[in-house]
């Protein structure tokens, strides 16, 4: 799964990066939760058709995706990954799957090794890239009383040889060079999209040991992010 990560580069850095104009503003973030609000990149189906499919867009959304049927927010708490090979037939998820996918801009996040006292964080990362994509789902909820909220998955496929030592799942990370068919519009059918829910090689990633401080949500500075001993 993915329950935590962290989104360090400013606005502007993560707007030139996925080609996003207008960027809300927001603040380095080291230890990103469940429930919190994060910036996810999408295409705007109304604008005029771009090469990448459409003109992208930018918006704080809180993580935890809440379908458009659902009867209160709640749902949200236990939607935070979807399973890529199965998120197109589920009803949470098959909408935004084919119509709502998203980028969810990430510098690195984190998995749990171990068990009981044992247990620690690692922090993980792609070597060669500051910034990089977490593939995502994203919905629009409205309430009775008629405002609206959005919110977003982080969608996970099955590990790589580095992380099936840590864990049976990993978020679904695009290359960069997918990321614009992932997010055209036109592209509709689950199976056009196949090829892109893998995990990304072993050999891009890196990863190290770090603070049992992340294991709180309160917690949120640079510090998270630095090499730790393990025991």
């Amino acid at each position: 799964m993915c329950g935590r990560y962290s989104l360090s580069s400013d606005s502007e850095r993560v707007g030139r990066r996925f080609g996003v104009e207008q960027m809300p503003l927001f603040s380095p973030r080291y230890n990103i939760a469940p429930s919190q609000a994060a910036p996810v990149v999408f295409a705007d189906r109304d604008a005029p058709a771009a090469q990448d499919g459409g003109r992208r867009r930018c918006r704080l959304m809180q993580w935890g995706l809440v379908p458009h049927w659902a009867k209160d927010v709640t749902i949200g708490r236990r939607m935070i990954n979807a399973r890529a090979e199965t998120a197109a037939d589920k009803p949470t998820f098959r909408t935004a799957m084919r119509y709502r996918r998203a980028l969810v801009p990430a510098n690195g996040f984190f998995e749990w090794q171990g068990k009981g006292s044992a247990r620690r964080p690692l922090y993980i990362r792609i070597c060669d890239e500051e910034l990089f994509a977490l593939g995502g789902l994203w919905e629009c909820w409205q309430s009775p009383d008629g405002s609206e909220l959005e919110t977003f998955a982080i969608l996970t496929t099955a590990p790589n040889e580095v992380m099936a030592t840590i864990h049976d799942r990993m978020p679904l990370i695009l290359p960069r060079e997918a990321e614009a068919r992932w997010l055209d519009p036109a592209v509709q059918k689950p199976d056009e999209i196949a090829d892109l829910l893998v995990p990304i090689p072993a050999a891009r990633m890196e990863m190290w040991p770090v603070s049992t401080r992340v294991n709180s949500p309160k917690h949120d500075d640079a510090s998270l992010i630095e090499p730790a001993e393990l025991f």
